[in-house]
This record gives structure tokens, sequence and C-alpha cells, in this order.
């Protein structure tokens, strides 16, 4: 009995699987118009991501994120995920908790974990707001998902969440829950190994008073409006890498007006062997001033919001699948603050 009981447990830890991940750099910019230049080491963030098959439907993961922040003295920790997902069957399953917007492409597949990603950054639209972003990246709440069904591969999620609120309303020991409830939804078809077609979209109401993300008490009420066109095609026996999206972000108050950030995203990768893989990147943002939702200067960027246009020409090499440096070299026009030229390097990892 002693040793089925110590095989029975064996098999339960043998299941629930830890992973760590990391992703140093090295940076030098340069702003001629702002007379300034930097070379600094990025600490980069500290990621563990805990996995656990508890039975054959039931899986359960954490991800905890430490980071420093600009405003904030010391390390900061954050819950990135943390839920139960439920397989109904081979297509359907339900999530419960805190888990990624289901909007876009690159929200859903590259996160924290870089040595998966593509490019050493993610697009500016879809970071976080205290990475100067606009969207919310993550949220809890219970999400129907489906996969793989019929012969066009059709995927969906629908995902009822807490909505936006102080620091996206979140988990955490200074956050406060959203007030009002968010529904995002992404519909999509894959005809073809790797090539997945999608549309998505976020429906937020927002009461007059309550905080945003900048902990700035909203002017009027508004519905929160976000939309999303992918287009994707990765494919291991294929050489070409595409990331292509256009992404909308509206705020429609009962009687101040209409607000809308437009951006668009291109990805373009060639694989010349199993190891290297150069790559143009470039990314495109219109921000429409006078928004009330906005503070005048971003306190956790030290700017204030505007046009961005970006270029960048890479070089990706996986050492082993766990194991990928890249480098940069691009251009960055920030309406006010003129253009930046910098060269970046990063080695991510996971063990």
């Amino acid at each position: 009995m002693l040793l089925i009981s110590i095989s029975a447990k064996t098999r339960a830890q043998s299941n629930t699987q830890i992973k760590f991940f990391g992703q140093p750099g090295l940076d030098f910019s340069l702003n001629d118009d702002a007379k300034s230049n930097s070379t600094y080491f990025r600490g980069g963030q500290f990621v563990i991501y805990v996995t656990s098959q508890v039975t054959e439907r039931v899986t359960v993961a954490g991800e905890l994120n430490i980071h420093y922040m600009a405003i904030i003295p010391g390390p900061s920790t954050e819950i990135e995920r943390l839920y139960l997902r439920y397989s109904i069957n081979d297509n359907l399953a339900i999530r419960i908790g805190k888990t990624y917007n289901p909007i876009g492409y690159w929200n859903l597949n590259y996160n924290l974990g870089l040595v998966l990603q593509p490019t050493i950054s993610r697009p500016l639209i879809i970071q976080p707001t205290h990475d100067g972003g606009f969207t919310q990246t993550r949220d809890i709440g219970v999400m129907l998902e489906g996969e793989n069904i019929g012969s066009a591969r059709l995927f969906f999620d629908l995902f009822l969440a807490n909505g936006r609120g102080k620091n996206g309303g979140l988990l955490g020991p200074s956050y406060a829950l959203g007030k009002t409830i968010s529904t995002t939804a992404r519909v999509g078809i894959e005809p073809t190994e790797g090539l997945k077609l999608s549309v998505s979209g976020v429906f937020n109401p927002l009461e007059k008073g309550m905080l945003n993300e900048f902990n700035l008490p909203i002017a009027d009420k508004l519905t929160y409006s976000a939309f999303a066109g992918s287009i994707s095609f990765f494919n291991p026996e294929k050489k070409l890498e595409l990331i292509a999206e256009y992404y909308q972000h509206t705020n429609a108050y009962e009687s101040i007006g209409t607000y809308n950030i437009n951006g668009g995203v291109l990805y373009l990768g060639m694989k010349t062997n199993g190891k290297l893989t150069p790559y143009f990147y470039g990314e495109t943002l219109k921000f429409q001033n006078g928004d009330p939702f906005f503070p005048l200067i971003d306190e956790f960027t030290n700017q204030a919001f505007g046009d961005v246009t970006s270029i960048s020409l890479g070089l990706r090499y996986k050492f082993t699948p766990t194991i990928v440096f890249k480098t940069e070299a691009g251009s960055s026009d920030h309406k006010g603050y003129g253009t930046t030229l910098a060269l970046k390097t990063q080695l991510a990892f996971s063990f």
C-alpha cells in the first residue's frame, strides 16, 4: 500500500511543471532632437510559470512576474495569470480566473516568456499602461474557448471579465477591481497549417467618476471599445514568418465626444536555417489628442502621449530552444520628442 501511495504521489507531482524566464539585454539610443544619448544594461523581468494537469480534464496555471518600474522603489511583483481550465471535450473548454485578454494575435501568444517572442519588444499599442501602452492585457473573469472546429479549423474565445479600472482592474495590494463588466470576443480560422486569420473586439461601459488605469477619475460616462484584425503565419516547415495586425481603441463619451487610437503592426521573418532568422519589424500609432482619459504626461514613461512610428531590422539566433539571442537596429519617431536611433540586444532564456 505504501508503494502504491508513493507511486500515485510521484505521478501527480510529475504532472506539475515549473518554468523560469529571463531576458537581460543591452541598449544604446541616440536622440539629436532631445540632445541625449544613453547606454544601459536591462535586467529584464524574472518570470515564474507553473502549470499542473490536475485531472484528465482540469489544468491549473499561475504566472508570477518580478520586475522593476521607474515610479516604484524596489522590485514590483505581479500575478500575471492564475486560472483553472476545464476541457469540455477536444474542442471546447472553460477558463476561470486571471488570464490574458483575447484581443489580437500578439497579446495571446507573446507576453512575458520572451524566448518565444520573435522580437525584443511587443507593439506599443498593446503594451500594458505601466509600459506606456493602451491595452488591458490581462483581466479576471470566465472565458469559453474553442479550437480546431470543422474543416476550417475555427477557433474562438468569449471572455466576460471585470473590465477597466485602476491599474486595469487587476489583483494586487494597490489595485482596485473594475466596477463594470467587459466583454471580449475573438473568432478566426486556420485554413492551412500555420496561417491564422482572426478578428477580435472588446466592449466595456465605464461610469463617470470611477478611477482608470492612471488613477484619474473618468470625466464622463463612456463606452470603451477595441477592435483588432490579425493575420499570422508560423509553420516550422516553412521559412516565412508573418504577423500583421491592425488595432483601434475608442472612447465614446456620453457628452464629451469620441476619441480614437489607431495602430498597425508588421513583422516579417525569414528563417535561413534552423537557428538564424533575420527579420523586419515596424509599427505605427495614431493618438487623438484631447481625450481626458489620459494624463498630459504618462508617469510611467515621463512622456506625453502622441503619434509614434518605428521600424527595426533584427537578427534572432536560437542557440537552443530555450536560449535565444536577438539584436535590433532601428529608429522611432515620437511626436514632440523627435527621432530616436537605437541598437538593442536581448538574451532570452528559460529553464
